[in-house]
């Protein structure tokens, strides 16, 4: 009977780390889940980048690099319902974390929104440029000028690079269970962010080396088994410049230098140069639709995470005697 007894408390005991085991087995399928829904999404991107990777990265890819964004932030809630781990059990270094994450982002899409801007407005006077082209070629030629990339701002515009990329949620990496998880995953979510924002920016701001150190920066987070490796290594250290900008600069000295031709070879250039033009802003509209959506949504996300962590600390706390 005493030894009987002796294995059942033995087995007892056993069972709730055997419990645990499987919580944390759990955890990380939970984990791999949400990073294999992002590396599909990376890999897609890396395909249609082609192989060897173009000279100059074009708006169209552009935007479907920044549609991983989206993605990330999807799957991040999916993993926090898979775990079972809502925003009101976030320790603090989470929730701090989180919240330098999406500041760091709205800056970001700031400046990718001002610089877009500065662009539709160096486009508009091209086009305008192109309809005095039409009615008189030698009077046009003062406007026809090509696409200039810029936010706009004389002062240069500095990211704060330690404030979004250091951050309370860097101690979770010391905690187990899903907190652990949580950790993880927005080092994963912030290494996304930051990273996609420096191709954007380095591709419509006009300090493109500026946004680069972004990039590199959001390389090296510690912990981040970053998904973006094999992308991040086919880009290489190019600075991503604007195939179709190169492509309507080209065309805009093409038709200059036609200022002797005939009217009908005149025509024909200035109208493919339209064509070319209003491609162009389509991608920009599309690009600017999405940043803004992408920032209303991440507004939402902090603003909700903030009064949630509010309540939290204002509910009555059971006294221990």
């Amino acid at each position: 009977m005493t030894l009987l007894l002796q294995k059942f408390a033995k087995f007892h005991k056993q069972t709730p780390l055997r419990h645990d085991s499987e919580e944390e087995q759990a955890l990380s399928a939970s984990l791999k889940d949400f990073r294999s829904q992002i590396t599909k999404s990376v890999a897609q991107l890396g395909f249609s980048l082609g192989n060897p990777s173009p000279q100059n990265l074009s708006l169209s890819w552009i935007n479907k690099c920044f549609g991983l964004l989206p993605v990330a932030h999807k799957a991040f809630a999916n993993l926090v319902v898979d775990i079972d781990y809502p925003i009101s059990k976030w320790s603090s270094d989470s929730v701090e974390g989180y919240l330098n994450h999406c500041l760091g982002l709205l800056e970001l899409f700031n400046v990718i929104s001002s610089s877009l801007s500065y662009i539709g407005q160096s486009r508009l006077s091209l086009s305008f440029g192109l309809v005095k082209y039409k009615k008189s070629a030698a009077s046009a030629k003062n406007h026809l000028k090509g696409i200039e990339i810029g936010c706009g701002k004389k002062d240069k515009f500095t990211p704060n690079l330690e404030g979004g990329f250091c951050s309370g949620s860097e101690k979770s990496k010391d905690f187990s269970g899903k907190e652990r998880v949580l950790g993880e995953a927005i080092r994963e979510l912030r290494t996304i962010g930051f990273w996609v924002c420096g191709i954007v920016l380095s591709g419509v701001a006009g300090d493109a080396g500026s946004y680069m150190e972004i990039r590199k920066k959001s390389r090296g987070f510690p912990g981040s088994h970053s998904v973006l490796q094999p992308l991040d290594s086919k880009i290489g250290e190019k600075l991503p410049i604007l195939k179709e900008v190169k492509e309507i600069n080209d065309a805009v000295g093409d038709l200059l230098a036609t200022s002797e031709s005939g009217d009908a070879v005149k025509d024909d250039s200035a109208t493919e140069l339209q064509k070319k033009v209003d491609s162009f802003q389509k991608g920009l509209d599309d690009l600017s639709k999405e940043v803004d959506d992408m920032f209303n949504k991440i507004m939402t996300q902090r603003n909700e995470l903030i009064d949630c962590f509010r309540f939290r600390d204002r509910s009555p706390r059971k006294s221990v005697v």
